[in-house]
Formats: structure tokens, C-alpha cells, sequence
């Protein structure tokens, strides 16, 4: 079973792994990102239910984070135009891309971007996966085109040492970012009626499950631009207001924010 060896494999190295759709990119586990696990007994019942699943890891359960670099949206292009990143663990993807992983340090601990901002803009083609939410899909995973996912030569994950970010990207990510802000954590599960964003997705259809007190899974207005993930997978969530706010419109938030705001208001 390849997803059976692979998925022990990174599990063993310290990488939280979730199984993907094969020749595909959507979670097959409900929860998307937030079932990944290094647990051996559920790899081996997911191995059973989906012996060919591709394999996905969710880099900020193990301190790391990843640059996504889509060739099609000319996320080559946009890392020529940046400052010289160091040389680390990189995946070629089987769409053409590459992902850049690099160790989280505590300068990035409080930053929750999904974007890299250059001068107050977000650069195309170029995600960031792990400081706030995201997963990647990793080797041997394939690609819909019928392509392998696989590392670059001398650099698999596991063998090669992981960078640590340079500081002018740690300067982009956080001290040049809009920061998007986290609502207090709530101790009750709350009615999405009670709120405005709540009230509006679940009138719309696009009302998910109440994954934890006040946060709530939803279908994203634009997710047909989305190119990984499936509805409800918790990807794109609201928040409801903090106790005792006067602003009862709650928080949107989604993960796919090449094409998604950061939050709503």
C-alpha cells in the first residue's frame, strides 16, 4: 500500500498526514486538515478504507510552514522578483509547481497569513500553507494530470535540514501584514442565528457543522476558484462574536485567500 508506507513514513519523521483523494487534492477524512495525525492505528484504517489515497501533511502541526509556488499563476515568475531564499527541502508538485518548507521560528507564532504581502500587495501565485491553516500534498502523491508529486534530488523531506525563514520574509509575513484577527475563544456552542455572517450563510445553504464553540464550517461564496479542498472541510470558517461584543457580524475567514479576503467584517 503506498499511502500505508509513505504516511508511516512521515509520521515517524514528526509530520502530522491526512489522506487526499487519489489523482487528487481533496481531504478523503471529514475534518480535512484537523483529523491529520501521526497516529499509527489510523493511518492503518485509513490505509484500509483507501489503500490508493494520495498523502497530505498540515505542516503547522509540526512547527513548519511551506511557500506554495503555482507556475500557472505565474508564482515562478513573482519568486524571481524577491529577495534570494535559502536553500531547503523543496517538492515538485505534479502541476508543475514546487513547495518551498521552511521551520516556523517564534517571530511567526502570532502571524496568520495565507498570503505574501510585498509592499502592501499580495504577490500572485505564491501561498503560504502552515502559519495559519493549510495542508500540502506531498510525494508520492499524484497529480489529477496523471503526474508524481516527488522531491527534489538531494532534498526529501526527512534527509535534507529545513530552513529556517531569512529575515526579509519574516519582515514580510509579519511586521508588513494585515494580520487577520482572531476572535476570543468561546466556551458555548453558539446558534449561527445569532449573528449576522451565521444568519447569512445558513440562509444562503452554506452552513457546515459547529467545529468548536463559535466556529463554524462553511462553503465559500467563491470556491470555484479553489484548488484544493472540498466544501465544509473547515478550510473556509465564520466566527461568531466575542462574549459581550457589540458588533454581532462575526468573522469570515478562508484558507484558499488567493482569491478569498482574509476577513470579513
Amino acid at each position: 500500500m503506498i499511502f500505508l508506507r509513505a504516511a508511516s513514513a512521515y509520521a515517524e519523521l514528526g509530520f502530522h498526514v491526512l489522506p487526499i483523494a487519489g489523482r487528487g487534492k481533496a481531504p478523503l477524512c471529514r475534518r480535512g486538515e484537523r483529523d491529520a495525525t501521526r497516529d499509527p492505528a489510523i493511518l492503518h484504517d485509513w490505509a484500509r478504507r483507501w489503500p490508493t489515497a494520495n498523502i497530505g501533511i498540515a505542516p503547522s502541526k509540526s512547527g513548519h510552514f511551506v511557500l506554495d509556488i503555482d507556475v500557472r499563476n505565474f508564482g515562478d515568475e513573482s519568486l524571481a522578483a524577491l529577495p534570494v531564499l535559502p536553500s531547503t527541502v523543496t517538492a515538485l508538485t505534479g502541476g508543475g509547481g514546487f513547495h518551498l518548507w521552511f521551520r516556523r521560528n517564534t517571530e511567526l507564532d502570532d502571524v496568520r497569513r495565507t498570503t505574501l504581502p510585498v509592499d502592501g500587495v499580495d504577490v500572485s501565485g505564491i501561498d503560504v500553507k502552515g502559519l495559519l491553516s493549510g495542508y500540502v500534498v506531498v510525494p508520492p502523491s499524484q497529480h489529477p494530470n496523471g503526474r508524481r508529486y516527488r522531491w527534489e534530488a538531494s532534498s526529501r523531506l526527512g534527509e535534507a535540514e529545513l530552513a529556517l525563514p531569512p529575515v526579509w520574509l519574516v519582515r514580510r509575513l509579519s511586521n508588513n501584514a494585515r494580520r487577520a484577527r482572531r476572535p476570543r475563544a468561546l466556551g458555548a456552542s453558539v446558534e449561527a442565528e445569532t449573528f449576522y455572517l451565521g444568519l447569512v450563510f445558513k440562509l444562503a445553504g452554506w452552513l457546515g457543522d459547529e467545529v468548536r464553540p463559535g466556529v463554524f464550517a462553511v462553503r465559500c461564496p467563491t470556491e470555484q476558484f479553489h484548488s484544493t479542498g472540498r466544501p465544509f472541510d473547515s478550510s473556509t470558517v465564520i466566527f461568531a462574536p466575542s462574549p459581550g461584543s457589540r458588533d454581532r457580524r462575526g468573522v469570515f475567514y478562508c484558507a484558499h485567500s488567493s482569491h478569498c479576503s482574509e476577513a470579513w467584517r
